[in-house]
């Protein structure tokens, strides 16, 4: 509000050294009218042209060189026309705010149905992705995430697997090892569930980032694009920690459980090939802490309820 002030009080300078408002220079308050509506919507933009109109209205001259006052009639008709601009402007932006919420609002819904089909089709996996997820938040808060990064990842951990919707029950379900061609049919499974989700909007880039990346290693033997080190997003190096451990800790067709103490084992053998040196760190750090959840069996609680569940430690 102190900007729009300094602006307001500009013009005002602008004006004044014109000549005065039988100039077009009193024109430019309409900038920082349609700003403050932008900004503040309806009640900032009244707010705005209320000051506008005084510094332009009895505060001003007509004619700065002749000294010529403004009639009454004509400033205060100045400040009626900026306040219908402004109340106006705040209107349409109000009309756009509730437009791009409802948009929002139909894209979340969407990932909720991606979310409820991935159980439906995975339900051998026994609510691996939203374990995933829930591990995922606590280790990132530990790393420093927040705020929208935070939601960012949740969406990733969730999602991780929602390309493997493509893939046949037949190689999903295989006891046996998989051969070339299928192995290279469960490769795609990233790239697939990126571009779901880069179908519904752009804004999820980082999502897809996390999605497309979990699957990489830290030394580029990782697929599907083999890139290393810090090329991996962020998001991708700590589902790959949560994810193998979480795979590790469950029955699957094609592996024994192991116990905890056997998955922790294996994820500090893989520090600096497989994972993030630092995300392990952390990651065994919060285990040990008693954050990690390994057995719960926890529903799709969306980003606010498993936030709050984390704060909380409901699940711990």
């Amino acid at each position: 509000m102190f900007f729009l002030l300094l602006f307001i009080l500009l013009i005002g300078f602008i004006v004044f050294y014109a000549g005065g408002t039988n100039t077009v220079w009193p024109h430019l308050m309409y900038l920082p009218i349609i700003f403050a509506s932008f900004l503040f919507r309806k009640t900032g933009g009244i707010i705005t042209c209320i000051v506008a109109g005084i510094i332009l209205g009895p505060l001003m001259p007509l004619n700065v060189e002749l000294g010529l006052t403004q009639s009454t009639y004509a400033w205060v008709l100045r400040l009626l026309i900026f306040t219908g601009i402004g109340v106006f402007s705040g209107s349409l932006f109000k009309m756009n705010d509730k437009t791009v919420k409802k948009v929002k609002l139909l894209q979340a819904q969407t990932l909720k149905t991606f979310v409820s089909l991935l159980a439906l089709r995975l339900q051998q996996t026994e609510d691996h992705c939203e374990r995933v997820a829930y591990n995922a938040l606590v280790l990132g808060k530990e790393i420093g995430l927040s705020g929208n990064e935070l939601k960012d990842l949740y969406w990733a951990g969730i999602l991780h697997d929602l390309g493997k919707l493509t893939i046949s029950e037949e190689i999903l379900l295989k006891p046996s090892q998989l051969n070339e061609t299928e192995f290279q049919e469960i490769k795609k499974h990233p790239i697939v569930g990126a571009q779901i989700i880069m179908s519904v909007s752009e804004e999820y880039q980082k999502v897809t980032e996390g999605i497309i990346t979990h699957h990489e290693k830290w030394d580029g033997t990782g697929y599907p694009y083999g890139i290393r080190g810090q090329e991996i997003s962020i998001y991708g190096r700590i589902l790959a920690v949560v994810d193998v451990f979480e795979a590790l800790c469950k029955e699957r067709p094609y592996h024994k459980a192991r116990s905890e103490e056997e998955a922790l084992a294996i994820i500090q053998a893989g520090k600096g090939t497989h994972f993030d040196p630092l995300m392990v760190e952390k990651f065994l750090k919060i285990y040990n802490e008693g954050r990690i959840i390994v057995n719960s069996s926890i529903p799709a609680l969306y980003w606010r309820k498993t936030k709050k569940a984390i704060k909380r430690k409901k699940l711990q």
